[in-house]
């Protein structure tokens, strides 16, 4: 986990979109880091922010601001093209799901139809 001061190795970490996919974040190489579970919730519901600097090092910025910059143990690869095209799968699905629930809950309710005899005395 590229996380300041985590300890899981990014084998058993879940592959992150340094910029949020849901907010145009690309999956490539370069927008892709390790987080463990509980880090990737941190980043993801809260304000840490963390970016790639382009030379094998993170920024971690906290919600007060404080920066924390690491470099993670080895040199940073691009991922396997299978993680890459599973991570693709994924973000596309998710992003198709959201998509018909959203159109679904705002498809519009038709009004109940009432038969006449029952709003015989009704005041509105």
């Amino acid at each position: 986990c590229v996380f300041p001061g985590c300890t899981v190795p990014s084998e058993q970490a879940d592959i992150d979109h340094t910029e949020d996919h849901a907010f145009g974040g690309n999956t490539i190489p370069e927008n892709l880091a390790p987080l463990s579970q509980r880090h990737h919730k941190v980043k993801h519901h809260t304000r840490w922010q963390i970016v790639q600097n382009g030379d094998d090092t993170l920024t971690a910025t906290s919600p007060a601001g404080y920066q924390y910059t690491t470099r993670p143990e080895g040199r940073m690869q691009p991922a396997p093209k299978q993680l890459i095209a599973t991570a693709i799968a994924t973000a596309t699905a998710t992003a198709t799901a959201t998509a018909t629930a959203t159109a679904t809950a705002a498809a519009p309710v038709p009004a109940p139809v009432v038969p006449e005899k029952e709003l015989a005395g009704c005041p509105f």
